[in-house]
C-alpha cells in the first residue's frame, strides 16, 4: 500500500549499506501484532452476529436491600453430596415431606431430609431421558417437569411419564426451562429459546436476540397457548399468591416481569423488578409474602460490559465455542438468592463470592434449600443461625449493590468439604490460565476494534477488469547501475518538472522547497519555498512552475520565484490534499485533489477508508474559475495531458487504475478506462513526447494488500495498528510502468528492494525517478539497462 506522502523520514536507499535503526523491530512487531491481528481476523470472519440489547428498557438502578448475608456458605450443609449431579430446581411435597429435583443424568430424584441433615436419603425416582430443569408440584401430587430436551412432562405419583407439550404454534421447544402450576391446574412455563438448545444456551444469551416464550398449558383441552414472545432467555416462573398474574424471569436482561392472567389487566405485561444484582434463573414463592429469586452469578464488570457491547459478547461466544463451558466458570461467581416482597421490592440478599450457578432456592420452615446447575449437592442454610443482617457499608459495583466479601469468612468445615467432593471454591486454575491466554488477545483486539469509529467501506472491485496485466518487457533490477542525484540534499523529491531550455529539473521536497537540479553536473539549488508540501509539478508556457501543494492548493511560481495562489477550493469544498497537475497547450490547468476529507498527514486513512473523496478539476487562468470535472474518485493522483490534447489521464491510487477524461471533441465530458489492474498502486503519470506514458508505482500489489482492499474489516485492523504502533512496512517492489497511448503495457522497470517511487520522467535516454521517501532522485541510463521478455504479471 502506498506510504503517506507526509512521511518526513528518509530511509536509506538500498544502494547505501548504512545500519537501519531498530534492528529488532521486524522481530518485535510480529510478536506483538500477530495474536491481536489473528484474533481480529478470526473474529470478523465468524458468522456469529450478536445484537444490541434494549438496555434502555431497564429503569433506575437497583436499590440494594437493607438486609444482607454475604457469607451464606459459612457453616452451610451439603445434602446428598455426590448423589445429586446438578440439582437445578425443586418441587416440594409437603404431605410426604419429600423434595423432588432434576439432575444432569435425566433422573428426577426424591430427597428426604431431617432437621440435622445427617441422614439425608436420595432415591432415583423417574428418568426423563432428557435434562429436567424446572419442576412444580401438580394438584394431585404429580410432578410437572420442564425438560430442556423433551418438553413439558407430567410424571404421575407412580413415576409414569407423559409428554404434555413439545411445541406451540408449530414451533418445537428447544429449551423448556421454568414451570409453575396455578390453583386451577393451568400450567405456565417458559421456552428459553426457539433457536438454541441447552448445550448452546450461552450462545443464545450472547447473541442477545429475544427468542424466548411464555406459554400456558390447559390440562383439560391439552393445548399449549403462547402468551408472550420475544423474551430474552425466558427462565423461571412463579404464579402469584392471588393467582392474578405470573412472574417470569429474563436472564440476560436481569429483570423479572409480571404477566396478568386474570382481572381487568389480563394479557398486560408490567415490570416486577429491574436491574437485578445478577442474572435471574428460577423464582419461587414461599407462601409467606416473598419471592426467592435465584441468581446463578452476580453482575460483574464483565457481564455489564458484555450486555452493553455486542462485540464483547461475540468474543465470549467464540471462546465458549472453542474452549467449552469450563472457560466460563470464573465469570460466574457471587451467586445467591434475592428475596423480594410481592411488589418486587428487595428485602434481603443471600450470596457468597465463592458460590456459582445457583439456579433455584426455596424456603422451608427455617431453612433455605439451594439448587445448582453444576454442583453435586443441595446446599442448606439455617436462616435462624445465619440470618441476613443490616449492612452499613455496601461496595457498589456497577450500581448493583455488591457488598465487599471477606475471603476469610468463606470457610466450610473440612469434613463437609471433603465429603462433598467438589466444593465451589475448588480452583480450576489450569483451565482458567488457558482461558486467560486464549481470551486476552481476542478481548484486547475487540476492545480496540469494535469501539473504534474508523469505518472502512467496500471498494467497487467489480469495476476493475478481469484480464491480467501483461507486460512483454521488464527490468526487475533497475537499481543495478543506477545513480543517485542530489543524495542527501533532496528530502523526498515527490515529482519532477523538466525545463529543456535550462536543462534542469524542478522537484518539490518535504521541507517545502522547490529545488532545481542541474542535469549537467547534478548541482542542487534552492529555488523557492512554498511553506507547504509541494507534490505535483508542471512547467508552464512562460517557464513558470505550476505546483499542486498538498496544504496550500494550486500555486503559480514565476521565473523570479514569486508564489501566487491560483485556487484552494471548489464547489464550496477546500482542497485538503492537492496532488497531481499538468498543463494543456491552451494554458488550462488540470489537477487533482486526492481527498476533500483527509489532509496529507492523514492520507493513509483516506486510502484505508476506501471512500471516494477525490476530485479531478480544471483551472482556467483567464477566468480564474475552478471547475470540478469528476468527483467521487478513490485517491485521485497524477495527471497527464494526451499528446493530441483531447483528453487527460488521471490515476486512482486505491483502485490501481488510470482513467481518461475527454476535454473536447464528440466525447467531451465522457469518462473511459485507460488501464486497469495495474501491478502496483499508481502515483504520478508523465507523457514522454514519444508515444508513451510513464506511470510511477510506489509499491507493487501483493496478496495481503489485495485481500485488504477487498475486505473492509482488514483495512480497519491495519488502521488501528497504524494508529497505535505506526506504519507497517508494506511498500516494496516499486518502479515505473510504461504504457502506450492506448494504455497497453510496454515495459516494466522495478526492483524488489525499491519502495515509494512516486514519479518517473524519461529525458533523452535516461529515466529520472522521484520518491516521496528517499533523499535523492534515481537516475537510470535506459540505453545501458537491458529489458527482458517476461511472463504474464497478474495482480488480481
Amino acid at each position: 500500500m502506498p506510504e503517506s506522502k507526509s512521511s518526513p523520514s528518509s530511509p536509506e536507499s538500498p544502494l547505501n549499506s548504512r545500519t537501519r535503526p531498530w534492528p529488532l523491530l521486524p522481530l518485535l512487531l510480529p510478536a506483538i501484532l500477530l495474536p491481536v491481528v489473528a484474533a481480529i481476523v478470526v473474529y470478523q470472519l465468524d458468522s456469529f452476529d450478536a445484537a444490541p440489547m434494549p438496555l434502555h428498557e431497564l429503569s433506575v438502578p437497583f436499590e440494594p436491600p437493607l438486609l444482607h448475608n454475604d457469607r451464606m456458605l459459612q457453616e452451610a450443609e451439603f445434602l446428598g453430596a455426590g448423589k445429586l449431579p446438578g440439582p437445578e430446581d425443586f418441587a416440594y411435597d409437603s404431605r410426604s415431606q419429600v423434595i423432588y429435583t432434576g439432575t444432569v443424568d435425566g433422573w428426577i430424584k426424591r430427597v428426604w431430609v431431617n432437621d440435622s441433615g445427617s441422614d439425608t436419603v436420595v432415591e432415583d425416582w423417574a428418568n426423563t431421558g432428557g435434562r429436567p430443569l424446572g419442576l412444580a408440584l401438580g394438584l394431585n401430587q404429580e410432578v410437572i417437569v420442564a425438560d430442556a430436551y423433551k418438553g413439558l412432562l407430567n410424571i404421575s405419583r407412580d413415576g409414569a411419564i407423559e409428554v404434555l407439550a413439545d411445541e406451540a404454534e408449530a414451533m418445537k421447544f428447544k429449551l423448556t426451562d421454568g414451570v409453575d402450576v396455578a390453583k386451577d391446574g393451568t400450567v405456565y412455563f417458559t421456552d428459553a429459546s426457539y433457536k438454541y438448545n441447552l448445550h448452546e444456551f450461552f450462545q443464545d444469551i450472547m447473541e442477545g436476540r429475544p427468542r424466548g416464550r411464555l406459554i400456558s398449558f390447559d390440562p383439560i383441552s391439552k393445548r399449549p397457548n403462547v402468551l408472550l414472545t420475544d423474551l430474552y432467555f425466558a427462565n423461571g416462573i412463579a404464579v402469584s399468591p392471588h393467582q392474578d398474574c405470573v412472574i417470569f424471569c429474563e436472564t440476560p436482561m436481569r429483570r423479572c416481569r409480571k404477566y396478568y392472567i386474570e382481572g381487568h389487566k389480563k394479557g398486560h405485561v408490567e415490570k416486577f423488578i429491574d436491574n437485578l444484582p445478577g442474572m435471574p434463573d428460577n423464582i419461587k414463592y414461599d407462601g409467606d409474602g416473598h419471592y426467592w429469586i435465584a441468581l446463578p452469578t452476580g453482575n460483574t464488570m464483565f457481564w455489564d460490559i458484555a450486555m452493553r457491547y455486542p462485540m464483547v459478547r461475540k468474543a465470549a461466544a467464540m471462546v465458549d465455542r472453542w474452549i467449552g463451558w469450563i472457560g466460563r466458570i470464573k465469570s460466574e461467581k457471587n451467586g445467591g438468592m434475592l428475596v423480594v416482597d410481592i411488589n418486587g421490592k428487595p428485602v434481603a440478599h443471600y450470596r457468597d463470592v465463592e458460590l456459582t450457578m445457583v439456579t433455584s432456592g426455596f424456603k422451608l420452615k427455617n431453612h433455605l434449600y439451594i439448587g445448582s446447575f453444576i454442583l453435586p449437592y443441595i446446599i442448606r442454610i439455617d436462616l435462624d443461625q445465619h440470618p441476613a443482617r443490616h449492612k452499613t457499608r455496601i461496595c457498589q459495583q456497577l450500581g448493583d449493590g455488591f457488598a465487599m466479601a471477606d475471603p476469610r469468612s468463606q470457610t466450610v468445615s473440612q469434613s463437609q468439604a471433603s465429603s462433598a467432593g467438589d466444593q465451589p471454591r475448588k480452583r480450576l486454575w489450569r483451565p482458567f490460565i488457558t482461558v486467560l491466554f486464549t481470551m486476552f488477545p481476542l478481548v484486547a483486539a475487540m476492545l480496540l476494534y469494535q469501539p473504534d469509529s474508523f469505518d472502512p467501506a467496500p471498494l467497487p472491485i467489480h469495476e476493475l477488469g478481469q484480464a491480467p496485466v501483461v507486460v512483454s518487457l521488464r527490468n526487475d533490477r533497475m537499481l543495478q547501475g543506477a545513480e543517485l542525484l542530489g543524495d542527501g540534499e533532496l528530502q523526498g523529491p515527490e515529482d519532477i518538472a523538466y525545463d529543456s531550455t535550462a536543462n534542469v529539473v524542478y522537484t518539490g521536497c518535504h521541507d517545502g522547497w522547490i529545488k532545481r537540479v542541474r542535469l549537467s553536473d547534478s548541482v542542487v539549488e534552492n529555488f523557492v519555498n512554498t511553506h507547504g508540501r509541494p507534490l505535483g509539478l508542471a512547467l508552464g508556457h512562460n517557464k513558470e512552475i505550476i505546483v499542486a501543494d498538498a496544504y496550500k492548493g494550486l500555486l503559480n511560481i514565476s521565473k523570479d520565484g514569486e508564489v501566487e495562489l491560483l485556487t484552494d477550493e471548489a464547489d464550496g469544498h477546500k482542497f485538503k490534499l492537492t496532488d497531481g497537475v499538468d498543463i494543456a497547450d491552451n494554458g488550462m490547468i488540470y489537477f487533482t485533489d486526492a481527498s476533500y476529507k483527509y489532509n496529507l498527514n492523514e492520507d493513509v486513512w483516506d486510502i484505508l477508508e476506501g471512500k471516494p473523496h477525490g476530485r479531478f478539476m480544471s483551472f482556467d487562468p483567464v477566468t480564474r474559475k475552478t471547475d470540478v470535472l469528476v468527483s467521487h474518485l478513490y485517491f485521485a493522483n497524477g495527471v497527464a495531458m494526451s499528446p493530441n490534447q483531447d483528453h487527460a489521464i488521471f490515476c486512482e491510487t486505491v483502485m490501481r487504475r488510470c482513467r481518461k477524461y475527454y476535454i473536447k471533441g464528440s466525447k467531451q465530458g465522457d469518462l473511459e478506462k485507460f488501464i486497469d489492474d495495474l501491478p502496483g498502486f499508481p502515483d504520478n503519470i508523465k507523457y514522454d513526447g514519444d508515444g508513451h506514458y510513464w506511470i510511477a508505482l510506489p509499491s507493487a500489489n501483493s496478496v495481503p494488500l489485495d485481500i485488504a482492499f477487498r475486505y473492509p474489516f482488514i483495512r480497519k485492523v491495519m488502521a488501528i495498528v497504524m494508529k497505535y504502533i505506526g506504519r507497517l512496512p508494506t511498500e516494496k517492489d516499486a518502479g515505473v510502468l510504461v504504457v502506450d497511448l492506448e494504455g497497453k503495457p510496454v515495459a516494466h522497470y522495478h526492483d524488489h528492494r525499491l519502495s515509494m517511487i512516486t514519479s518517473g520522467m524519461k529525458i533523452g535516454n535516461r529515466l529520472y525517478c522521484g520518491s516521496v521517501r528517499h533523499p535523492h532522485i534515481l537516475k537510470l541510463d535506459l540505453a545501458k539497462e537491458n529489458l527482458w521478455l517476461s511472463s504474464t504479471i497478474t495482480m488480481q
